[in-house]
């Protein structure tokens, strides 16, 4: 029992002092404050309140340092050195027990710098209501103060004149400690501690110059090295940058010979292919005057070309009379050349009339109409072709004659019928038609007339009328019989 009555008392004696230093604050300090007329009470006040907080048994340090610093800045501005030099002091203590050492070294300095004072100085300062105004003569208390006056001006009890005199005392008191405590600072205590305090905390003011010269030189030392590094970096961009312009221009002479040869192959080739192209269409020129194009198509897409019927078509014959006998006349050369030329016309002629050459066999000429495309009107143009041949021969051998040159007749018979026609051999292969109609219309090209264009009977019905024609009426035919043939006079 009686150890809970100890811990109770214990708890309410730190409440009552909590409670008076709360009072203390909140309520002497502003009574002592009002009773104040200058600045230099002011700061007595403040430097007394901060005195006190720090030397509580519960030391608050932010309120010590607080009033101190409140106190120092109305003594500064009233140019009361006392007051500073106590306010100096007081902080430099409160930054020490906070471990602040550069903001103790710093107000320790200005403490030892205004300890030096005056004995006016160290005079305590008259409270507000011992300091009102002199004129008049009255009664002076043994410490030289009038009384009298003060009783007279602030009609004051004697109970609050005790009171007036105990805070002055109080604050006597605070002040000669103060004075104490500046006067051993004053003395090299503050020295000692400082150069201990540096020592233990290595934070000197020769070690800091050294710490900032070790890291500046720490940090000189990191440019130099990130400036190195740079450098070096620099020179590896360079480096590479060189290499790679060596290697650009490695690849584009690569290129520009690349380009040249490929532009060289493509000329080549575009050379190459201009001359496939002559070639093959000089292959195809020589294919059409070999056989009819739709057959050369085929034969070129296919490899082959297969043989085909034909229901009616026009064969047309001519051969020259007296051809061999004429032919020992004349040099080969020149029987050449005369054939060339005669042939050479009726391949115009047939041609402008549409006709497909077959073929020449000696002195004779062989073609037809209406293959390998068919039509209607073959009898009609292989007979106009025949009479243009015929005026052709005739106006030849009387230029011929003129110029005192061997001349030539000429046969021509047409008949017209069904026919084969295609491919035959695979060397020197050529384009044929085979059937009777082919036989008969021999046979009336050797049964005419030089000069005259002899047709069968069967052509004659499929000219229409459209030509006047001469009965030569039936004629034996080797092979075939008698037949009825006709020469075609004109249109």
């Amino acid at each position: 029992m009686i150890r809970p009555v100890f811990l109770l008392l214990f708890v309410l004696l730190n409440a009552a002092v909590l409670h008076s230093e709360d009072s203390y604050q909140d309520d002497d300090i502003r009574k002592k404050l009002t009773l104040c007329r200058d600045d230099s009470c002011r700061a007595d006040v403040h430097l007394d309140a901060a005195s006190h907080f720090y030397k509580a048994q519960n030391q608050n340090l932010d309120k010590a340092l607080q009033y101190a610093q409140e106190g120092t800045r109305i003594a500064e501005a009233a140019k009361y050195r006392n007051g500073m030099a106590m306010g100096y002091a007081l902080m430099a203590k409160i930054y020490k027990a906070k471990k602040d050492v550069p903001n103790y070294l710093r107000y320790g300095r200005r403490a030892l710098q205004y300890g030096i004072t005056t004995e006016a100085d160290r005079q305590p300062r008259k409270p507000l209501s011992e300091s009102g105004s002199t004129a008049g003569k009255s009664t002076t208390a043994p410490d030289g103060r009038r009384l009298d006056d003060l009783e007279q001006r602030n009609q004051l009890t004697q109970a609050e004149l005790a009171r007036q005199r105990a805070a002055m005392e109080a604050q006597q008191q605070n002040q000669e400690l103060l004075r104490k405590e500046l006067e051993e600072l004053s003395s090299g205590k503050l020295q000692s501690e400082l150069a201990l305090l540096a020592k233990d905390s290595l934070l000197s003011l020769k070690d800091t110059e050294l710490l900032l010269a070790v890291l500046q030189a720490q940090t000189q030392a990191a440019e130099l090295r990130a400036l190195a590094k740079d450098n070096e970096l620099k020179e590896l961009t360079l480096k590479r940058q060189k290499e790679e312009s060596r290697l650009y221009s490695i690849i584009s002479v690569l290129g520009l010979g690349i380009s040249c040869i490929l532009l060289i192959m493509y000329f080549n080739y575009r050379k190459h292919a201009k001359k496939l192209a002559r070639e093959k269409e000089r292959s195809d020129l020589l294919l059409l005057n070999i056989l009819p194009n739709e057959v050369a198509n085929e034969l070129k897409n296919t490899g082959k070309a297969r043989a085909r019927r034909y229901d009616n078509v026009s064969v047309m014959f001519t051969d020259f009379r007296n051809f061999s006998v004429i032919s020992k006349s004349m040099s080969p050369e020149d029987l050449v050349k005369e054939i060339d030329h005669c042939f050479s016309e009726f391949d115009n002629i047939i041609s402008r009339h549409g006709l497909e050459k077959i073929k020449t066999i000696g002195d004779a000429y062989m073609c037809a109409g209406g293959l390998p495309q068919e039509s209607e009107d073959h009898a009609l143009r292989i007979v106009e072709a025949a009479l243009d041949i015929q005026d052709f021969v005739a106006k030849h051998a009387q230029e011929s004659k003129a110029l005192g040159l061997p001349s030539f007749d000429i046969r021509i018979g047409v008949h017209s019928g069904p026919v084969v026609a295609g491919i035959v051999g695979s060397k020197k292969f050529a384009y044929d038609i085979w059937g009777d109609t082919v036989n008969t219309a021999s046979r009336m090209e050797s049964s005419g007339v030089p000069g005259k264009v002899n047709i069968s009977e069967y052509t004659v019905q499929l000219l229409n009328d459209k030509y006047r024609l001469e009965s030569r009426g039936k004629i034996p035919v080797k092979n075939l019989g008698e037949m009825e043939q006709y020469f075609v006079i004109r249109r």
